[in-house]
């Protein structure tokens, strides 16, 4: 890569390329980003759907009681409908749980 441009057009047009290339690469890394938080998002609330201790006390209570509770935590598009099409995105794509593995991992 050469940062030597010989003309105020080429200055232009170097500026404007790397410009649209890397908000291309950026707006992928976003929605890969936002793919990847939905379907933990949809995890979460799937495993403890089975696992939790409140499982009985929640019921179909649990995605109202979640909104509410993510709302508070200022945590966006986690309206009810939202997290159940999270849910649903999970539990259709379960495979994803290998390109979760490498790309992310909690702390």
């Amino acid at each position: 890569m050469s940062l030597q441009v010989s003309s105020f057009e080429s200055l232009v047009g170097a500026i404007a390329d790397v410009h649209q290339r890397l908000q291309s690469d950026a707006v992928k890394a976003v929605n890969t980003a936002l793919t990847l938080r939905n379907w933990l998002i949809g995890g979460y609330i799937a495993v403890f759907e089975l696992q939790g201790a409140d499982r009985a006390k929640y019921g179909e209570k649990l995605l109202t009681d979640l909104t509410r509770e993510l709302a508070r935590h200022q945590v966006s598009n986690i309206g009810r409908r939202q997290l159940y099409n999270y849910l649903s995105f999970y539990r259709v794509y379960t495979q994803m749980v290998r390109t979760v593995s490498a790309l992310w991992v909690p702390t």
